[in-house]
């Protein structure tokens, strides 16, 4: 359907549908879908040369037998306006003046859809929604060859889908820390995956917390959010992209780290650039407990030192179903912009002697850092290999009594060198977890 040099001002448009669906075509018209009004089409529209108007409902499906049925594209030389919504079940391809309003555009199809243009043009968008019920990559709302935004007044709203960026940037405008909204539940969450130089960028200009809901669904999918905690009102902006792959494969090898920690994630890590501002901002991270070693820390990589170097005194918390590693005040150093959670040496040290007399001090049988490994096993045994105590979970209690199933004569074991096993229990995952120690430890009476 072709409709040229006319006006169409009304408020309820019908396009045909079924075995007569078609693409509308509209070159040099002026067009206004009043407020309450439908423009509805099964198979998509293209307006050329048109000044477009949309303060009612834009439909567009893919119920037709047309090649790449669903798409709304605007080409150059049309200005499209209003405050209206439009529903599109296939591409968004904008070539055009487009001034939002406050205006909602729907990505609704079931199969991948794009946002592009011929030319280069980037989109602002005010409301975007993303919904379907697509699985795999037809989850993806995806950036094909340009950036796109929502304005200063929008909402990204992500549902459980993903908008996949590719290498391209989506900035959310709105400085308000509830511009970014996503379904929570677990393994369905909507989140911006990106890749290369591919980023979520937020504004940020309140004393809040801002969610960068970001994950990826290449390979081993992963929602690994990342929130930044302002405490200033000063603007700020930030860039946010989680890297679905091991950092070594970057340049940032995980082997290389300062000498007290133990291991660097080698699954994923995020970039994290502060683009503008200078205050100090919490960094958290987040982490799938459920499926996860107990990661403890964040590092950074130095670009000077090259390798991986702790943020230090960071604290444990929960979002939801996910823990979140945060350091306080910290002061994104330029240039260095990679992040990966880690853990830190658990050294094990088992005390020589103990004095078990009450006194407070030095009265167990201590093991350091035995809080990481929970079902640690112990046997204590005489000089003559006689066992005098056992414990399969054991919590640093022993306090040089025997437990009387061998008859040997007391409970309170005499002053001597006694023999040991200690088995580390804890998370296979743990660099001594599993381990076997054997010593002598003395009891001073």
């Amino acid at each position: 359907m072709k409709l040229n040099k006319k006006l169409l001002h009304s408020a309820l448009i019908f396009i045909p549908f079924g075995l007569s669906a078609q693409v509308m075509h509209s070159n040099g018209m002026i067009i206004h879908v009043t407020n309450g009004g439908i423009l509805h089409c099964n198979g998509g529209v293209l307006l050329s040369n048109t000044d477009f108007t949309n303060d009612g409902l834009v439909d567009i499906t893919k119920n037709s037998t047309l090649a790449q049925p669903g798409t709304l594209e605007f080409n150059m030389n049309s200005n499209v306006a209003g405050d209206g919504t439009y529903r599109i079940e296939q591409d968004w391809i904008n070539d055009a003046n487009f001034s939002s309003g406050n205006s909602e555009v729907i990505l609704y199809g079931s199969t991948e859809q794009f946002i592009t243009s011929n030319t280069g043009v980037v989109t602002t968008f005010n409301d975007l929604t993303l919904t379907g019920i697509g699985t795999s990559d037809n989850r993806r709302k995806t950036l094909l060859d340009v950036d796109s935004k929502t304005g200063t007044n929008g909402v990204l709203n992500l549902n459980d889908r993903e908008l996949y960026t590719q290498g391209n940037i989506f900035t959310v405008e709105n400085s308000s820390p509830n511009a970014v909204l996503n379904s929570l539940t677990y393994n369905e969450e909507g989140f911006v995956s990106s890749i290369d130089a591919g980023n979520l960028i937020r504004n940020i200009n309140q004393s809040d917390d801002y969610i960068f809901p970001v994950g990826s669904s290449d390979g081993t999918r992963r929602y690994r959010p990342v929130v930044i905690g302002s405490y200033s009102t000063n603007p700020q902006s930030y860039a946010v992209r989680m890297n679905n792959f091991t950092p070594s494969q970057n340049g940032y090898t995980v082997g290389n780290h300062e000498s007290h920690i133990d291991d660097v994630n080698s699954k994923y890590y995020h970039s994290i650039v502060q683009l503008s501002g200078v205050n100090d901002a919490d960094l958290s991270i987040a982490y799938d407990g459920n499926t996860e070693k107990k990661w403890e820390s964040i590092a950074h990589w130095g670009v000077a030192s090259n390798k991986w170097e702790e943020t230090y005194n960071n604290s444990i918390s929960t979002l939801g179903n996910y823990k979140l590693v945060s350091k306080s005040n910290w002061n994104f150093p330029v240039n260095e912009n990679e992040y990966a959670l880690i853990t830190k040496s658990k050294t094990v040290t088992i005390v020589e002697s103990f004095s078990p007399n009450g006194d407070g001090s030095n009265d167990f049988f201590h093991i350091d850092n035995l809080e990481e490994y929970p079902k640690t096993e112990i046997w204590i045994y005489t000089r003559w290999g006689l066992e005098v105590y056992h414990n399969e979970d054991y919590k640093n209690d022993w306090d040089g009594t025997s437990q009387n199933a061998l008859n040997i004569g007391s409970e309170i074991l005499p002053e001597g060198t006694y023999y040991y096993i200690v088995k580390m229990g804890g998370d296979k995952e743990l660099s001594n977890s599993g381990k076997e120690y054997k010593g002598f430890v003395y009891i001073k009476r």
